[in-house]
């Protein structure tokens, strides 16, 4: 079992995956992977794009993203997954069960697309319920 780090939604440009793609290809090149799980949207769209170079003959199960993602993603037949469907309203339900005298709400993200597509859903899913609360 291997890891790899990409960092790609910080650096996705043309200019970082070609030369991540070789590397990856030459590092397993006497031993090629049996099956890819890449976690995320970039990742995925990388191994997708990268698939022949890499692990031809490999099985990839894809992650953390929605069924509708992936069909966004237009994914080839041959790539299945294991979906997560994200629901911020029902994660606030639950954590206003949980602490009933709650007050204050703070929603954290990072900067990343998947982050910006999080604070943007609770923008838009949250504020009818969150008025009891500051």
């Amino acid at each position: 079992m291997f890891s790899e780090f990409l960092d790609l939604s910080r650096f996705s440009e043309d200019a970082h995956v070609a030369p991540m793609a070789h590397y990856l290809a030459q590092k397993y090149v006497d031993r090629r992977p049996d099956l890819v799980i890449p976690l995320g949207e970039e990742a995925t769209n990388f191994i997708v794009a990268n698939r022949d170079t890499i692990a031809p003959a490999a099985r990839i199960i894809v992650c953390g993203f929605s069924a509708a993602t992936a069909i966004q993603l237009n994914l080839p037949d041959d790539v299945v997954g294991a979906f997560s469907e994200f629901d911020i309203r029902k994660t606030l339900e639950m954590a206003t069960r949980l602490q009933p005298e709650a007050r204050q709400l703070v929603v954290m993200g990072g900067s990343s697309k998947f982050d910006k597509d999080w604070i943007a859903a609770a923008q838009t899913d949250l504020p009818d319920l969150t008025r009891h609360l500051e």
